[in-house]
């Protein structure tokens, strides 16, 4: 299975309109922490998954591993 935790990660944050700075917010890292993610050069942690797969209603398997191409905003 190939990680798709960081590019899920920014479609999720973009089509919620957010910024990488309310991310950070959410699950209390930093904005570069935020950016590393979705450039894929480090990982989350597990609660920070868990925290994220919650806030934008979608599974932890999906979030992770699948290609998310459409969902609906969380807002």
């Amino acid at each position: 299975m190939t990680l798709r935790f960081g590019e899920n990660l920014s479609f999720l944050r973009k089509i919620n309109k957010l910024e990488q700075k309310d991310v950070a917010k959410l699950v209390h890292k930093t904005v570069s922490t935020v950016s590393a993610w979705e450039r894929g050069k480090r990982e989350p942690t597990v609660e920070d998954v868990y925290i994220l797969s919650l806030y934008f209603k979608v599974d932890i398997e999906t979030l992770c591993f699948a290609s998310i191409t459409s969902v609906k905003p969380v807002r």
